[in-house]
Protein backbone atom coordinates (compact mmCIF):
# COMPACT_ATOMS: atom_id res chain seq x y z
CA UNK A 1 0.00 0.00 0.00
CA UNK A 2 1.52 3.53 -0.89
CA UNK A 3 2.53 5.39 2.40
CA UNK A 4 0.13 8.05 1.50
CA UNK A 5 -2.71 5.79 1.36
CA UNK A 6 -1.39 4.62 5.19
CA UNK A 7 -1.45 8.33 6.17
CA UNK A 8 -4.92 8.89 5.13
CA UNK A 9 -6.38 5.91 6.89
CA UNK A 10 -4.29 6.82 10.25
CA UNK A 11 -5.63 10.51 9.86
CA UNK A 12 -8.71 9.26 9.25
CA UNK A 13 -9.91 6.45 10.73
CA UNK A 14 -13.77 6.63 10.50
CA UNK A 15 -13.47 7.22 6.85
CA UNK A 16 -14.41 4.43 4.13
CA UNK A 17 -11.36 2.37 3.11
CA UNK A 18 -9.00 4.38 0.34
CA UNK A 19 -7.74 3.08 -2.80
CA UNK A 20 -4.88 3.94 -4.97
CA UNK A 21 -4.44 3.79 -8.53
CA UNK A 22 -1.32 4.10 -11.48
CA UNK A 23 -2.08 4.98 -14.37
CA UNK A 24 -0.06 6.51 -17.76
CA UNK A 25 -2.43 9.15 -19.46
CA UNK A 26 -1.31 10.24 -23.04
CA UNK A 27 -2.65 13.12 -24.79
CA UNK A 28 -2.27 15.30 -27.96
CA UNK A 29 -5.74 17.15 -27.32
CA UNK A 30 -8.19 16.10 -27.75
CA UNK A 31 -7.29 12.30 -27.91
CA UNK A 32 -6.60 10.90 -24.66
CA UNK A 33 -5.53 7.19 -23.48
CA UNK A 34 -5.83 6.82 -19.78
CA UNK A 35 -4.45 3.03 -18.75
CA UNK A 36 -4.50 1.64 -15.22
CA UNK A 37 -0.72 0.34 -14.11
CA UNK A 38 -2.09 -0.54 -10.63
CA UNK A 39 -4.27 -2.46 -10.63
CA UNK A 40 -3.10 -3.55 -14.02
CA UNK A 41 -6.15 -3.65 -16.75
CA UNK A 42 -9.14 -0.82 -17.33
CA UNK A 43 -8.38 1.22 -19.83
CA UNK A 44 -10.00 4.36 -21.85
CA UNK A 45 -9.03 5.95 -24.68
CA UNK A 46 -11.07 8.65 -26.95
CA UNK A 47 -9.85 9.42 -30.33
CA UNK A 48 -11.68 12.51 -30.43
CA UNK A 49 -15.11 11.77 -31.28
CA UNK A 50 -15.70 8.28 -29.85
CA UNK A 51 -14.69 6.90 -26.79
CA UNK A 52 -13.67 3.16 -25.65
CA UNK A 53 -14.09 2.21 -22.22
CA UNK A 54 -12.30 -1.60 -21.88
CA UNK A 55 -12.72 -3.43 -18.35
CA UNK A 56 -10.16 -6.34 -18.13
CA UNK A 57 -11.79 -7.53 -15.36
CA UNK A 58 -15.02 -8.83 -16.95
CA UNK A 59 -13.70 -8.58 -20.43
CA UNK A 60 -15.90 -5.79 -21.55
CA UNK A 61 -15.56 -3.13 -23.91
CA UNK A 62 -18.29 0.32 -24.06
CA UNK A 63 -18.10 2.23 -26.93
CA UNK A 64 -19.56 5.35 -26.51
CA UNK A 65 -20.15 8.82 -28.68
CA UNK A 66 -21.01 12.45 -27.00
CA UNK A 67 -24.77 11.67 -26.86
CA UNK A 68 -26.64 12.06 -23.89
CA UNK A 69 -27.27 8.69 -23.04
CA UNK A 70 -23.81 7.54 -23.36
CA UNK A 71 -21.29 10.33 -22.26
CA UNK A 72 -17.57 10.67 -22.43
CA UNK A 73 -16.24 9.03 -19.34
CA UNK A 74 -12.63 9.57 -19.19
CA UNK A 75 -11.70 10.51 -16.04
CA UNK A 76 -8.40 12.73 -16.86
CA UNK A 77 -9.35 15.52 -19.69
CA UNK A 78 -5.19 16.84 -19.94
CA UNK A 79 -2.74 17.99 -18.15
CA UNK A 80 -4.45 20.87 -17.53
CA UNK A 81 -6.28 18.51 -14.67
CA UNK A 82 -2.64 18.02 -13.19
CA UNK A 83 -1.22 21.74 -13.73
CA UNK A 84 -3.69 24.48 -12.97
CA UNK A 85 -2.49 28.20 -13.29
CA UNK A 86 -4.57 31.13 -12.38
CA UNK A 87 -6.36 33.46 -14.98
CA UNK A 88 -5.89 36.84 -12.91
CA UNK A 89 -9.99 36.72 -12.45
CA UNK A 90 -10.84 38.58 -8.91
CA UNK A 91 -9.03 41.43 -7.03
CA UNK A 92 -5.87 41.20 -5.30
CA UNK A 93 -5.73 40.72 -1.64
CA UNK A 94 -2.31 40.31 -0.71
CA UNK A 95 1.12 40.15 -2.82
CA UNK A 96 4.07 38.34 -0.58
CA UNK A 97 7.00 36.21 -1.43
CA UNK A 98 6.45 36.20 -5.03
CA UNK A 99 2.89 34.51 -4.55
CA UNK A 100 -0.18 36.73 -5.75
CA UNK A 101 -3.50 36.04 -3.52
CA UNK A 102 -6.59 36.67 -5.73
CA UNK A 103 -10.37 37.12 -3.77
CA UNK A 104 -13.47 37.08 -5.51
CA UNK A 105 -16.83 37.63 -3.38
CA UNK A 106 -20.41 36.76 -4.21
CA UNK A 107 -22.12 32.83 -4.46
CA UNK A 108 -19.85 31.33 -5.37
CA UNK A 109 -16.71 32.92 -3.64
CA UNK A 110 -13.42 32.09 -4.45
CA UNK A 111 -8.97 32.58 -3.25
CA UNK A 112 -6.33 31.61 -5.23
CA UNK A 113 -3.26 31.71 -4.00
CA UNK A 114 -0.30 31.38 -7.11
CA UNK A 115 2.86 32.00 -8.24
CA UNK A 116 3.35 35.65 -9.82
CA UNK A 117 5.60 34.41 -12.14
CA UNK A 118 4.97 30.92 -13.14
CA UNK A 119 0.74 31.10 -12.63
CA UNK A 120 1.54 27.79 -10.15
CA UNK A 121 -0.96 27.09 -7.74
CA UNK A 122 -0.76 26.72 -4.09
CA UNK A 123 -4.22 26.82 -3.41
CA UNK A 124 -7.63 27.32 -4.64
CA UNK A 125 -10.67 27.49 -2.65
CA UNK A 126 -14.08 27.66 -4.27
CA UNK A 127 -17.27 28.07 -1.40
CA UNK A 128 -20.96 28.25 -2.54
CA UNK A 129 -24.25 27.78 -1.40
CA UNK A 130 -23.91 30.37 1.15
CA UNK A 131 -20.63 28.57 2.24
CA UNK A 132 -22.50 25.24 2.73
CA UNK A 133 -20.41 23.76 0.57
CA UNK A 134 -16.61 23.81 -0.56
CA UNK A 135 -14.30 22.62 -2.75
CA UNK A 136 -10.47 23.11 -2.10
CA UNK A 137 -6.94 22.17 -3.84
CA UNK A 138 -3.95 22.20 -2.97
CA UNK A 139 -0.84 21.96 -5.31
CA UNK A 140 2.77 20.98 -3.64
CA UNK A 141 6.38 20.93 -4.99
CA UNK A 142 6.53 22.68 -8.32
CA UNK A 143 8.71 21.12 -11.33
CA UNK A 144 8.99 22.24 -14.32
CA UNK A 145 10.15 21.14 -18.20
CA UNK A 146 11.89 23.05 -20.77
CA UNK A 147 8.68 23.87 -22.37
CA UNK A 148 7.76 26.31 -19.47
CA UNK A 149 4.79 23.80 -18.19
CA UNK A 150 4.94 23.83 -14.10
CA UNK A 151 3.34 21.19 -12.25
CA UNK A 152 2.56 20.29 -9.03
CA UNK A 153 4.51 16.90 -7.90
CA UNK A 154 1.62 16.49 -5.42
CA UNK A 155 -1.88 17.81 -5.00
CA UNK A 156 -5.01 17.24 -3.17
CA UNK A 157 -8.37 17.95 -3.66
CA UNK A 158 -11.36 17.88 -1.50
CA UNK A 159 -15.09 18.57 -1.51
CA UNK A 160 -16.48 19.31 1.88
CA UNK A 161 -20.24 19.82 2.67
CA UNK A 162 -21.09 21.52 5.99
CA UNK A 163 -17.16 21.01 7.21
CA UNK A 164 -17.31 17.38 6.56
CA UNK A 165 -14.92 16.12 3.99
CA UNK A 166 -16.73 14.03 1.67
CA UNK A 167 -14.26 13.05 -0.88
CA UNK A 168 -10.58 13.45 -1.25
CA UNK A 169 -8.28 13.24 -3.98
CA UNK A 170 -4.23 12.67 -3.87
CA UNK A 171 -2.70 12.76 -6.94
CA UNK A 172 1.04 12.50 -7.49
CA UNK A 173 2.83 12.95 -11.02
CA UNK A 174 5.85 10.76 -11.50
CA UNK A 175 6.72 12.48 -14.69
CA UNK A 176 5.70 14.84 -17.93
CA UNK A 177 7.04 14.41 -21.40
CA UNK A 178 5.77 16.60 -23.76
CA UNK A 179 8.43 16.38 -26.92
CA UNK A 180 7.67 12.79 -27.71
CA UNK A 181 6.13 11.44 -30.86
CA UNK A 182 2.89 9.86 -30.34
CA UNK A 183 2.28 7.19 -33.24
CA UNK A 184 -1.42 7.68 -34.01
CA UNK A 185 -1.83 3.69 -33.34
CA UNK A 186 -1.71 4.59 -29.98
CA UNK A 187 -5.52 5.88 -29.70
CA UNK A 188 -6.66 2.29 -31.70
CA UNK A 189 -7.93 -0.05 -29.12
CA UNK A 190 -6.93 -3.39 -29.22
CA UNK A 191 -8.87 -5.92 -27.99
CA UNK A 192 -8.36 -9.79 -27.46
CA UNK A 193 -10.97 -12.66 -28.42
CA UNK A 194 -14.06 -13.46 -26.23
CA UNK A 195 -14.24 -9.54 -25.52
CA UNK A 196 -17.87 -8.56 -24.93
CA UNK A 197 -19.21 -5.44 -27.08
CA UNK A 198 -21.59 -3.11 -26.55
CA UNK A 199 -22.35 -0.35 -29.24
CA UNK A 200 -23.84 2.99 -27.17
CA UNK A 201 -23.06 4.99 -30.28
CA UNK A 202 -26.08 7.45 -31.49
CA UNK A 203 -27.65 7.21 -28.74
CA UNK A 204 -29.79 4.66 -29.78
CA UNK A 205 -31.54 2.25 -27.73
CA UNK A 206 -31.05 -0.72 -29.64
CA UNK A 207 -27.22 -1.34 -28.45
CA UNK A 208 -25.52 -3.77 -30.29
CA UNK A 209 -24.31 -6.54 -28.45
CA UNK A 210 -21.36 -9.00 -29.98
CA UNK A 211 -18.63 -10.89 -28.74
CA UNK A 212 -15.44 -10.64 -30.56
CA UNK A 213 -14.25 -14.18 -32.09
CA UNK A 214 -10.84 -13.01 -32.95
CA UNK A 215 -8.70 -9.77 -31.78
CA UNK A 216 -9.01 -6.71 -33.26
CA UNK A 217 -6.61 -4.06 -33.41
CA UNK A 218 -8.44 -1.05 -33.66
CA UNK A 219 -12.35 -1.52 -32.54
CA UNK A 220 -13.96 1.97 -33.10
CA UNK A 221 -12.71 0.81 -37.13
CA UNK A 222 -14.46 -3.05 -36.53
CA UNK A 223 -17.36 -1.60 -35.39
CA UNK A 224 -18.10 0.60 -37.65
CA UNK A 225 -17.93 -2.27 -39.94
CA UNK A 226 -20.54 -4.14 -38.21
CA UNK A 227 -22.56 -1.02 -37.60
CA UNK A 228 -22.69 -0.73 -41.77
CA UNK A 229 -24.09 -3.72 -42.09
CA UNK A 230 -26.97 -3.23 -39.27
CA UNK A 231 -27.68 0.10 -40.64
CA UNK A 232 -30.87 -0.43 -42.03
CA UNK A 233 -31.92 -1.95 -39.24
CA UNK A 234 -31.13 1.53 -36.89
CA UNK A 235 -33.63 3.94 -36.34
CA UNK A 236 -32.95 7.02 -38.70
CA UNK A 237 -34.68 9.95 -36.13
CA UNK A 238 -35.36 9.66 -33.17
CA UNK A 239 -37.84 11.51 -29.81
CA UNK A 240 -35.78 15.01 -29.69
CA UNK A 241 -34.78 15.19 -33.30
CA UNK A 242 -35.90 17.55 -36.21
CA UNK A 243 -38.32 15.77 -38.02
CA UNK A 244 -37.91 14.85 -41.65
CA UNK A 245 -40.20 17.00 -43.83
CA UNK A 246 -43.28 15.78 -45.00
CA UNK A 247 -42.88 16.03 -49.16
CA UNK A 248 -45.56 13.30 -50.75
CA UNK A 249 -46.06 13.22 -54.52
CA UNK A 250 -49.26 14.45 -54.03
CA UNK A 251 -51.85 15.91 -51.44
CA UNK A 252 -55.34 14.65 -51.86
CA UNK A 253 -58.96 14.43 -49.89
CA UNK A 254 -61.89 12.32 -50.79
CA UNK A 255 -62.34 14.36 -54.39
CA UNK A 256 -59.27 13.76 -55.45
CA UNK A 257 -56.21 16.14 -55.36
CA UNK A 258 -56.01 19.25 -53.55
CA UNK A 259 -53.50 21.56 -51.76
CA UNK A 260 -50.92 20.74 -48.73
CA UNK A 261 -52.45 21.68 -45.48
CA UNK A 262 -50.73 24.46 -43.34
CA UNK A 263 -48.86 22.91 -40.60
CA UNK A 264 -46.37 24.91 -39.13
CA UNK A 265 -46.54 25.94 -35.49
CA UNK A 266 -49.28 23.00 -35.28
CA UNK A 267 -49.20 19.54 -33.54
CA UNK A 268 -48.99 17.30 -36.14
CA UNK A 269 -49.66 13.25 -35.84
CA UNK A 270 -49.14 11.20 -39.06
CA UNK A 271 -50.82 8.08 -39.68
CA UNK A 272 -48.67 5.97 -41.89
CA UNK A 273 -50.91 3.44 -43.46
CA UNK A 274 -52.05 1.78 -47.04
CA UNK A 275 -55.05 0.59 -48.58
CA UNK A 276 -54.01 -2.96 -48.78
CA UNK A 277 -53.23 -3.48 -45.39
CA UNK A 278 -55.49 -4.90 -43.34
CA UNK A 279 -54.64 -3.64 -39.97
CA UNK A 280 -54.70 -0.26 -41.17
CA UNK A 281 -57.72 -0.72 -42.19
CA UNK A 282 -58.74 -1.89 -39.22
CA UNK A 283 -57.62 1.01 -37.22
CA UNK A 284 -59.76 3.40 -39.63
CA UNK A 285 -62.08 4.13 -36.97
CA UNK A 286 -59.98 5.34 -34.16
CA UNK A 287 -57.97 7.58 -36.58
CA UNK A 288 -61.71 8.57 -37.58
CA UNK A 289 -62.68 9.51 -33.51
CA UNK A 290 -59.67 10.88 -33.26
CA UNK A 291 -60.27 13.31 -35.89
CA UNK A 292 -63.37 14.17 -34.31
CA UNK A 293 -62.23 14.44 -30.96
CA UNK A 294 -59.15 17.03 -31.47
CA UNK A 295 -61.26 19.10 -34.02
CA UNK A 296 -61.23 22.98 -33.42
CA UNK A 297 -57.61 22.56 -31.57
CA UNK A 298 -54.16 22.76 -33.11
CA UNK A 299 -53.64 19.10 -33.22
CA UNK A 300 -53.41 18.06 -37.07
CA UNK A 301 -53.39 14.44 -37.76
CA UNK A 302 -53.21 13.41 -41.69
CA UNK A 303 -53.33 9.89 -43.33
CA UNK A 304 -49.75 8.96 -45.18
CA UNK A 305 -50.44 6.04 -47.72
CA UNK A 306 -47.50 3.98 -49.13
CA UNK A 307 -46.12 5.23 -52.42
CA UNK A 308 -47.93 2.07 -54.24
CA UNK A 309 -51.02 3.92 -54.14
CA UNK A 310 -52.82 6.01 -56.65
CA UNK A 311 -55.01 9.43 -56.51
CA UNK A 312 -58.13 7.55 -57.87
CA UNK A 313 -57.60 4.83 -55.54
CA UNK A 314 -57.20 6.31 -52.48
CA UNK A 315 -59.51 9.79 -52.83
CA UNK A 316 -61.80 6.88 -53.60
CA UNK A 317 -61.29 4.79 -50.83
CA UNK A 318 -61.41 7.70 -48.73
CA UNK A 319 -65.05 8.44 -49.36
CA UNK A 320 -66.11 5.23 -48.93
CA UNK A 321 -64.54 4.80 -45.64
CA UNK A 322 -65.37 8.65 -45.17
CA UNK A 323 -62.03 10.17 -44.18
CA UNK A 324 -62.42 13.96 -43.66
CA UNK A 325 -58.99 14.80 -42.93
CA UNK A 326 -55.77 15.08 -44.87
CA UNK A 327 -54.43 12.45 -46.91
CA UNK A 328 -51.46 12.31 -49.19
CA UNK A 329 -49.41 9.87 -51.66
CA UNK A 330 -45.59 9.43 -50.44
CA UNK A 331 -42.98 9.23 -52.90
CA UNK A 332 -41.23 5.92 -53.90
CA UNK A 333 -37.96 5.55 -51.95
CA UNK A 334 -34.64 5.55 -53.18
CA UNK A 335 -33.25 2.56 -51.19
CA UNK A 336 -35.52 -1.03 -51.44
CA UNK A 337 -38.02 -2.24 -48.48
CA UNK A 338 -39.53 1.04 -47.79
CA UNK A 339 -43.02 1.91 -48.06
CA UNK A 340 -41.93 5.16 -49.55
CA UNK A 341 -39.34 7.97 -49.23
CA UNK A 342 -41.35 9.35 -45.32
CA UNK A 343 -41.72 6.01 -44.06
CA UNK A 344 -37.43 5.82 -44.60
CA UNK A 345 -37.15 8.96 -43.15
CA UNK A 346 -38.59 8.13 -40.33
CA UNK A 347 -37.71 4.46 -39.81
CA UNK A 348 -41.07 3.17 -40.63
CA UNK A 349 -40.76 -0.46 -41.59
CA UNK A 350 -44.19 -1.88 -40.77
CA UNK A 351 -47.93 -0.48 -41.01
CA UNK A 352 -49.85 0.97 -39.75
CA UNK A 353 -47.71 3.16 -37.55
CA UNK A 354 -47.87 6.77 -36.13
CA UNK A 355 -45.36 9.52 -35.60
CA UNK A 356 -46.25 12.59 -33.36
CA UNK A 357 -44.49 15.98 -34.00
CA UNK A 358 -44.25 19.05 -31.79
CA UNK A 359 -45.06 22.86 -32.80
CA UNK A 360 -41.61 23.06 -33.58
CA UNK A 361 -41.31 20.49 -35.58
CA UNK A 362 -39.82 17.80 -33.66
CA UNK A 363 -40.39 14.17 -33.22
CA UNK A 364 -42.10 13.49 -30.17
CA UNK A 365 -42.96 9.81 -30.46
CA UNK A 366 -42.79 6.99 -33.35
CA UNK A 367 -45.17 3.67 -32.65
CA UNK A 368 -48.74 2.92 -31.98
CA UNK A 369 -51.88 4.98 -33.05
CA UNK A 370 -53.55 4.80 -29.38
CA UNK A 371 -50.38 5.85 -27.72
CA UNK A 372 -49.51 8.62 -30.38
CA UNK A 373 -52.90 10.13 -29.59
CA UNK A 374 -52.33 10.76 -26.34
CA UNK A 375 -48.53 12.10 -26.98
CA UNK A 376 -50.43 14.40 -29.13
CA UNK A 377 -52.86 15.58 -26.27
CA UNK A 378 -49.81 16.03 -23.64
CA UNK A 379 -48.80 18.41 -25.94
CA UNK A 380 -51.78 20.67 -25.96
CA UNK A 381 -51.53 21.55 -21.91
Amino acid sequence: MPPVIELIQKTFPDAEPASGVTFDLISDDPRRREELIVPPGDQNVFNGFETVCFSRGNAQADLCDNSEKCAVRIHVAGVADFARSYSGDGAIARRADGTVTLEKTGDPAARVVADEKTGFVYRDTMSYNDGKSRKEYWGFAPKGTPEGLVFPSLSVEADIQRDRITTIWIKRIESVDLTSPIPPEIFATKLPAGALILDYRDGRDDTYRGVLRAPVTDLVAWADQVALTRKRFIPPVKPGDQAPSIKPAVWLDQTGKTEAPKLDGKVVLVDFWGVSCGPCIGQLPEVREAVEHFKGTDIRIIGLHDSSGTVKEVSEFAAKRGLAYPLAIDRPSSESGWFGATFAAYGVRGIPGTAVLDRHGRIVFIGQFSEAVNKAGELLK
